[in-house]
């Protein structure tokens, strides 16, 4: 199930709520497998004004409640994934144009720029700040 992060500058690009999914083990397990999602850089403010809009990598609001982690080490499989299938699995969601390093609050764009859309005036580069919550969460 989803776990949208409370604090307020673990944000995606478009300012909404970073997130991760996360799965019990069938057993009591001391055992985490986290998974980073990837998804690539936005390199200018127009890329990633446009995920904001139109990609699951800049915004939050259309991810799903629930994600079938069933593949490699999210796998709840004992055959698809013999090492891992019984441990806690996380998946962190990939929004922040930054692959979960920038720290910047938020950034201006052009006011000069047409906005269209209902894009953001403000980006959010909040990579680090995000994966920082979902772990202190867990």
């Amino acid at each position: 199930h989803i776990h949208k992060l409370e604090r307020p500058d673990s944000v995606c690009l478009d300012g909404s709520p970073g997130a991760f999914y996360y799965a019990a083990p069938p057993k009591a397990s001391n055992t985490w497998v986290v998974q980073l999602e990837g998804g690539g850089w936005c390199y200018s403010r127009g890329q990633c004004r446009w995920r904001t809009q139109h990609s699951p990598t800049g915004s939050s609001n259309d991810w799903p409640p629930t994600l079938e982690l069933q593949f490699g080490p999210m796998s709840g499989s004992r055959l698809v994934n013999p090492d891992f299938y019984d441990a806690h699995r996380v998946y962190v969601k990939y929004c922040d144009g930054g692959s979960f390093a920038g720290d910047v609050h938020d950034t201006e764009t052009n006011p000069k720029q047409s906005m269209t859309n209902d894009s953001p005036r403000r980006l959010h580069f909040r990579g680090r700040a995000i994966l920082r919550e979902a772990i202190r969460t867990l």
